[in-house]
């Protein structure tokens, strides 16, 4: 089982971002709450809130990410 953690949290600031999982399966914490996805399941993440992943299946997780508006106000956690 492999487990990879993006340990720094991306903040959209201005739109939402949903997340379709391809394949995998991922612990996914937006702000102090966990989600557990498993292929075939979408999150929507408002804007604003922080977020991150780590992958906690034996194969690797593909995602398809899209954005409520074409221009991002992205930026890394502090």
């Amino acid at each position: 089982m492999s487990f990879t953690v993006y340990r720094s949290q991306d903040i959209d600031g201005n739109c939402e971002e949903a997340l379709y999982l391809l394949t995998g399966r991922l612990e996914h914490f937006v702000g102090a709450e966990s989600v557990l996805l498993e292929a075939g399941d979408t999150l929507v993440v408002p804007a604003g809130r922080p977020h991150h992943a780590r992958c906690i299946g034996d194969e690797a997780a593909d995602m398809i990410v899209a954005y409520s508006s074409g221009s991002r106000d992205f930026r890394k956690e502090q």
